[in-house]
């Protein structure tokens, strides 16, 4: 499921180059269940936490948004403002499926309520942890109009998800229980402002752009350090270097689109997302990146960046 475009995000991402994630993705029957059609819903059938099989709609497709639990979970209630860890599979009223989490072992992926479709919002918010959810989005709260990829325009959607967790990512609370470290920071580089809050990241002309992956730690948090099979929240801030001084201004998550989520675990992201690995949540983390060369080969300048850690989601 694919995010909502947010004012100012794609320009954060642009610049962060190596932290543009393309996000994709946005409980289940009994061990051999089947949900028969009911009126504005195609039967679902398919074995409990396995991809669900979603007959294609009968008829006209429904005006509102319609949603049921096919499984109800024991699990604690989803918010409006969390984050939801899922496994989904996605089709068109016609029954063309055009995503799954259940396909090429992606496995569950995370993404905040506030950053999807009005579709999913709606219908998940409310519902709990462990719960299969059965989801028909007709165009008015989906991408109505506008095509999007393998999605015509004026689709009715059709979704069964599995929710695996939820966090208030968003809740920076954590960050404010952070103890500065005192650690030293290379020449003409400096960082103010309490934990809690946006940092002042500030590079002087004399500062040497970076050549080689080093972290730093501002601020350790009190939370559980991140593992490899997490999916972690997290507000950033960063600032081209070239060999010539800082570029542009510093770019900031707290000022444009919120906390950011890894959809995937930070094992399965490659090795810059390492870099989250065995750091606290509610840590401030500053990283230096070397220049390097994105996907197409084209060259990608050194980076300073600033990671606050909000939380994390387990994927197993």
């Amino acid at each position: 499921m694919r995010y909502k475009t947010l004012a100012g995000t794609s320009r954060l991402l642009a610049i962060l180059a190596i932290f543009s994630i393309i996000v994709f993705a946005l409980s289940a029957c009994s061990s051999q269940s089947s949900s028969q059609s009911e009126k504005g819903f195609p039967a679902v059938s398919g074995k409990e936490g396995q991809k669900p099989t979603i007959a294609k709609g009968v008829g006209t497709a429904p005006k509102e948004l319609k949603t049921r639990v096919l499984k109800k979970g024991s699990g604690h209630k989803v918010g409006a403002k969390d984050t939801v860890l899922a496994s989904y599979s996605g089709q068109l009223w016609n029954g063309k499926v055009f995503d799954s989490t259940w396909e090429n072992n992606r496995g569950p992926a995370a993404f905040g309520l506030n950053q999807v479709i009005p579709g999913w919002k709606e219908g998940l918010a409310g519902k709990h942890v462990g719960d299969r959810v059965q989801l028909v989005i007709p165009p008015d709260k989906g991408y109505g109009a506008k095509e999007n990829g393998p999605i015509p325009a004026n689709s009715t959607l059709v979704f069964v998800v599995d929710i695996k967790d939820s966090a208030n990512m968003a809740d920076t609370s954590i960050l404010n229980k952070a103890k500065a470290t005192g650690a030293s920071l290379p020449e003409g580089l400096s960082v103010a402002g309490k934990p809690g809050a946006k940092p002042e990241l500030k590079i002087e002309k004399n500062f040497a752009a970076p050549s080689e992956f080093k972290a730093i730690v501002l601020s350790e948090g009190t939370g559980e350090p991140v593992q490899a099979d997490d999916i972690v929240g997290y507000h950033i801030t960063a600032q081209l270097v070239s060999s010539d001084g800082p570029k542009d201004s510093p770019q900031s998550s707290w000022d444009m689109g919120g906390v950011q989520t890894t959809p995937q675990s930070i094992g399965s992201n490659g090795e810059v997302m390492k870099l989250f690995l065995g750091q606290k949540v509610g840590s401030r983390v500053l990283l230096l990146m070397p220049a390097s060369k994105g996907a197409s080969g084209n060259p990608i300048d050194a980076r300073v960046v600033i990671l606050d850690i909000t939380g994390k989601l387990a994927t197993k």
